[in-house]
């Protein structure tokens, strides 16, 4: 309470009522122009991992696929290939 009543003198558009608004949180006021840069890095960023994320289960995929593969040679079960010449 104390602490309250000090900060309001030197704030005086600061009351009680919007001191525990704010929550003691800051708030940072930024320009549109900023604000976009910001949202087109955190996109990049995204985009970045997202790509990523692909390239490994695309990576996965084919080596499933070469595994189903061998699996059917070891097995037999690949029909026979017609060598036509």
């Amino acid at each position: 309470m104390y602490q309250d009543l000090f900060s309001g003198a030197f704030h005086p558009f600061i009351n009680e009522t919007t001191a525990s608004l704010m929550d003691g949180r800051l708030v940072q006021v930024v320009s549109d122009s900023q604000y976009k840069e910001y949202q087109q890095k955190q996109a990049r960023e995204q985009i970045t991992i997202l790509e990523n994320r692909l390239n490994r289960l695309n990576t996965a995929t084919q080596e499933i696929e070469a595994a189903i593969i061998e699996v059917k040679m070891v097995a037999g079960l690949l029909p026979e290939s017609s060598e036509t010449e």
